[in-house]
């Protein structure tokens, strides 16, 4: 028998999807669908564009044809090859060439030459991007061309579009999805719904097929969506302090919107790339420098909160756009791209504000991490630094002359947090005497100092105390006296020698015997070494610290102390 002629398809056919924010299953779909309107928003060609027939602040309708489809791909995966210099051979690749290059060392200007070698290497344009950054702000263009080539395109097969465009050719991965779109229009015309193969060039932690030979599927139309997410997310690079006190980039940090909603984030996510800093960390953009990897989330927040101060007061500009970021810190090990830290942060009130506060006071990166792992988990401020206090050296803690140069100091910044602990409970302690009939409270008890304050006062005095003792130097002697150091031009209390001395191996015994014991030992430890001096707590203040150090569990127990303790001894040296 005969076939049946079938009719061929049109070149003009059209194929039409609807897109809601509330169906989609990941953050990446959100931020994917947010991307696409952008991107056709900023098509050159606005005839050769998919149309945008609806759009609102939840769903977007759109009308693709191939040619439009194949103009969007083309664009997004635009690429050009670019000459690099290298200082040394690539493994398995030949030079195009090589030049001899001229340096001039910088510690004894003496010149010298080497040879350098040329390689042509395919580079991703991120037109939308590029337009879109102000002027000076090719660190952020650079970062994301890098997170691009060591993360979602981290093997050189999964770079097929950009090489294809970079030769002059259009993507193949469009027409690849125009086939699927057809194939998802039919099956949906048959009440059928589509999936296919999502790949982990487009879907971060995604495998087309796993180990045991399971593949991971989605919806075909959605699947569109996932190409377009790296237009809207924003990529950091978090900085480790290793042993010695240095810092070392530690992979990259994506922190991807969960678009709440589209018209508002597609107005307002231009405006905030323009807003980026041009101020440079090293070669990364300073602002792209995170301490920890929820900082990309927050720093996601904090720039596209920075437009509210144009729009109607009160109105919180981040609440509006996004529902919340999601963030994921990845790095490339050897042949093999890992997850190193995933979660969401939700936009509270007053976060961003809090947040700003730390970054404005707080310069040590373990110190400042600390407080902004406490923020986000809502705990005392206190608690995720035992971890560093008990495995980092103590030089990176009590201030000696081992402490790292290239660390702020961390003692710097305990003083100035329980200086405001202290002030905060001043504060309290002033409205109480104010209102008398108003019996107030903390923990269940009449309100006292609280135990952060009373830790520091007891260690403070404990420390002062010794020194004068081995010292021989009274403080009140030297308190007022000071002297400008000739190196920084700041003006410094003028300490004795003797003193310094004596408070240095007295901070540093006592840090490490708290971190040395545990349970009753610390707390036998503890009392029998504060005791050493006369400490005067008035009788409220008395029973908070005996009933923390008696308390194993719970809110305000031994560990808290002894986590308190270090920090105090830290904030005295």
């Amino acid at each position: 028998m005969a076939k049946r002629a079938t009719r061929p398809k049109s070149e003009n056919a059209a194929i039409t999807l609807s897109f809601d924010l509330l169906e989609l299953p990941t953050s990446q779909h959100k931020a994917g669908l947010a991307g696409l309107v952008l991107l056709i928003q900023s098509l050159p060609d606005k005839d050769a564009a998919p149309k945008i027939e609806d759009l609102t602040p939840t769903s977007a309708r759109i009308r693709f044809t191939k040619d439009s489809l194949q103009a969007l791909f083309d664009d997004l995966y635009d690429a050009r090859i670019v000459e690099v210099e290298s200082a040394s051979k690539w493994q398995g690749q030949s030079p195009k060439g090589e030049k001899v290059v001229e340096e001039t060392d910088p510690k004894n200007g003496r010149v010298r030459t080497r040879k350098s070698y040329l390689y042509d290497v395919v580079q991703p344009a991120g037109r939308f991007l590029y337009e879109n950054l102000a002027d000076n702000c090719d660190a952020w263009h650079k970062l994301w061309r890098d997170m691009l080539w060591a993360i979602p395109r981290g093997k050189p097969t999964t770079r097929t579009p950009f090489n294809e465009r970079a030769d002059g050719k259009p993507c193949a991965e469009g027409g690849k999805m125009w086939r699927e779109l057809e194939a998802f229009d039919k099956a949906r015309s048959e009440n059928r719904l589509r999936t296919c193969e999502i790949a982990g060039a487009i879907l971060l932690g995604a495998q087309a097929v796993n180990a045991e030979g399971v593949a991971f599927q989605g919806r075909s139309d959605q699947t569109l969506l996932l190409h377009f997410w790296q237009i809207t997310a924003l990529t950091f690079v978090p900085q480790a302090v290793d042993q010695d006190g240095q810092g070392e980039f530690a992979g990259y940090v994506l922190a991807i919107p969960e678009v709440a909603d589209l018209i508002e984030f597609t107005r307002l996510f231009p405006r905030m790339l323009r807003q980026l800093s041009e101020k440079r960390y090293g070669y990364r953009p300073a602002g792209a420098v995170v301490d920890l990897p929820e900082q990309g989330a927050l720093e996601f927040f904090r720039n596209l909160g920075r437009l509210s101060a144009q729009r109607v007061a009160g109105k919180e500009v981040s609440r509006y756009a996004t529902n919340a970021v999601e963030f994921f810190q990845m790095a490339k090990l050897g042949n093999n791209v890992k997850t190193m830290a995933s979660g969401r942060v939700v936009l509270e009130n007053g976060l961003i504000e809090q947040y700003d506060a730390v970054l404005a006071v707080y310069r040590n990166p373990l110190f400042r991490s600390a407080v902004v792992l406490a923020l986000l988990q809502g705990e005392p401020w206190y608690l995720p630094m035992g971890d560093a206090l008990m495995k980092r050296p103590w030089q990176f803690f009590v201030k000696c002359d081992e402490t790292p140069r290239g660390l702020s100091w961390f003692s710097a910044d305990a003083a100035a947090k329980f200086k405001r602990v202290f002030e905060n409970d001043q504060l309290e302690k002033e409205e109480s005497s104010m209102n008398p009939e108003e019996v107030r409270v903390r923990d269940g008890a009449k309100l006292g100092a609280s135990l952060e304050s009373i830790v520091y006062r007891v260690v403070q005095n404990f420390v002062r105390r010794k020194t004068e003792e081995k010292s021989g130097c009274r403080y009140e002697d030297f308190k007022d006296k000071t002297f400008t150091d000739e190196k920084t031009g700041k003006t410094r209390m003028a300490v004795p020698e003797p003193y310094s001395a004596a408070k240095q191996k007295i901070c540093s015994g006592a840090f490490l015997a708290f971190r040395s014991r545990r349970d009753s030992d610390f707390v036998d430890y503890f009392t029998s070494t504060i005791g050493q001096v006369a400490q005067f707590l008035p009788p409220e203040d008395y029973r908070v610290l005996a009933e923390a150090l008696l308390r194993t569990e719970g809110p305000l127990n031994r560990d808290d102390v002894k986590t308190l303790a270090m920090l105090a001894i830290s904030a005295a040296s």
